[in-house]
């Protein structure tokens, strides 16, 4: 019989891991390749989805809505974009993802403005906030009528956030709850605020320069001159945005960069839908016609109070419709029960600052109003 004696297995060491190569990417990725990628991401591939771009005839003019959601049995949301003329139908992906979960979300780009300035021959004379008012609440008609539903949630954001005020005062039977976001509480003191506030922050951080420029600037110019007056908020933002007041994320001249960067990567927005905008020399006129009809305007004297129940979001750092103007006119409002969601870490385009804050609650403190429930926090009137 032999003898076994018993070894140790010999150790031997694994070879190294094969390390993956690092991902490579190109200098520059080609645009419909970009497009792609965000319309695959955005793909509605649910059973009652819907994902529709199309024209509807309001007060005579054709104008361009897009509905989107993952389920069109859900309650209906109305975007009023800001502006006037920001229409924001081909951007909207920036932020609208989530919301199309919880909401059939559309977007209109109103009378004159994106899409809608396709009937320009019709539209002169007829750009004011009045008429687009009466566009708004023709189309939520329209759309509670296609969709079977009662009522609508109306969102508007900054001068749409004034068109819902006016929307709500006159028809208060359409909405379950009018959101704010970015809250207009006057015109012109908006605009003279802000420079105020800029020459209180050049005195505080000794930034001589922009005192001067914004000393020199004087009061806005009245509504005779509306060139003059467009001018002057134009050089008075821009200021105001450079240093976070727009977007307290991104600082510096080129801060509202990320819109022409969305607009490039939009897969609604081909080369010549981008050139006909990028050649668009009608703009400022109709700008300015819409913004003559607002000269004056303050909600604190021609709102007062609303029958509807009113949320509001507002950016801590905003100074293009400032906070400090938004909470007074909040205060002063009288509706059946109202709400102050303050952004922590935003300015003045909160969907896109506070993503993740700005649809937990839209679900929790907005969503449940079509439920017939109150949210905690709500002040409610006194009776």
């Amino acid at each position: 019989m032999t003898d076994q004696t018993e070894t140790s297995p010999e150790v031997v060491a694994a070879p190294p891991a094969e390390q993956p190569a690092a991902p490579q990417l190109p200098e520059s990725l080609p645009r419909a390749q970009l497009q792609k990628f965000v319309a695959d991401f955005g793909k509605i591939v649910s059973d009652h989805g819907i994902d529709t771009a199309e024209y509807v005839t309001l007060g005579g003019v054709r104008q361009w809505i897009t509905i989107r959601g993952q389920d069109q049995r859900l309650p209906v949301l109305l975007y009023l974009h800001g502006g006037p003329g920001g229409a924001i139908s081909d951007m909207s992906y920036m932020f609208q993802r989530t919301w199309e979960e919880y909401f059939t979300v559309v977007q209109w780009d109103q009378r004159g403005f994106g899409r809608s300035a396709v009937d320009a021959d019709k539209l002169a004379g007829t750009l004011n906030k009045d008429q687009v008012a009466s566009d708004a609440i023709e189309l939520i008609e329209h759309l509670l009528a296609r969709f079977g539903q009662e009522k609508i949630i109306l969102v508007g954001q900054s001068w749409g956030s004034l068109l819902g005020l006016l929307v709500a005062k006159r028809r208060p039977d359409l909405p379950h709850v009018l959101t704010t976001i970015g809250q207009v509480a006057m015109w012109d003191g908006n605009f003279e605020y802000t420079r105020q506030s800029l020459i209180k922050l050049a005195q505080e951080t000794g930034d001589k320069e922009l005192e001067d420029k914004m000393v020199a600037a004087g009061p806005m110019p009245d509504d005779s001159d509306e060139a003059a007056r467009g001018a002057w908020i134009t050089a008075v933002q821009l200021e105001m945005g450079m240093r976070g007041y727009s977007y307290h994320n991104s600082v510096g001249e080129n801060f509202g960069e990320r819109f022409n960067t969305a607009l490039m990567m939009s897969p609604a927005v081909d080369a010549d839908r981008f050139d006909m905008m990028s050649t668009d020399t009608g703009l400022q006129s109709r700008v300015q016609e819409m913004t003559a009809s607002l000269s004056g305007w303050d909600a604190r004297k021609d709102i007062v109070s609303l029958e509807v129940p009113y949320v509001v979001f507002q950016g801590t750092y905003d100074w293009q419709t400032p906070t400090d103007l938004a909470r007074i006119w909040f205060e002063a409002c009288d509706a059946p029960w109202k709400l102050w969601i303050e952004m922590p870490h935003s300015a003045h385009f909160v969907v896109t600052e506070e993503p993740g804050r700005t649809i937990v609650e839209l679900v929790t403190k907005v969503l449940p109003v079509t439920r017939g429930e109150i949210p905690a926090g709500a002040i409610l009137r006194a009776n």
